[in-house]
């Protein structure tokens, strides 16, 4: 269940709370929001209740991005919650060789929040640039 908390004049705070790590620790996800200076008392107490119950879902279901995540930490996340599970080994080992030896070094430390466009295109165009493969082959 989602805790809404007022945090100031006009600013409010929902955090859910997503279970426990490996160490006993509480892991919650928080979103702040403010009030619109033009909704009523009654408007905004339903406001608050919809806001809190959607950003609840978004959390549960796995929709929410979380803003610092890095590629490198959505890139574990994805391995460990899918890719082990739903591909033949030797799919994942290559899968993990080429985001271990190019992708990673190059782009896992950009948050996914911040990860534009033409980051992606310059690091493909990158990749065929020659000198870059490991075969030392051009192309």
């Amino acid at each position: 269940m989602a805790n809404i908390r007022k945090r100031g004049d006009n600013s409010y705070q929902v955090t859910v709370s997503i279970g426990y790590d490996s160490s006993g620790k509480k892991l919650q996800k928080s979103k702040s929001f403010k009030k619109p200076h033009n909704m009523t008392p009654s408007k905004w107490d339903k406001e608050i209740q919809k806001t809190a119950l959607e950003y609840e879902i978004e959390v549960l279901k796995g929709l929410y991005l979380d803003s610092d995540i890095t590629l490198k930490d959505f890139i574990d996340k994805w391995i460990n919650d899918y890719a082990n599970q739903q591909l033949e080994q030797t799919t994942l080992d290559s899968y993990k060789g080429e985001l271990k030896n190019k992708i990673i070094p190059a782009l896992g430390h950009i948050k996914l929040s911040k990860l534009m466009p033409m980051q992606i295109l310059s690091f493909l165009n990158n990749l065929m640039e020659d000198g870059v493969r490991i075969d030392g082959r051009p192309g």
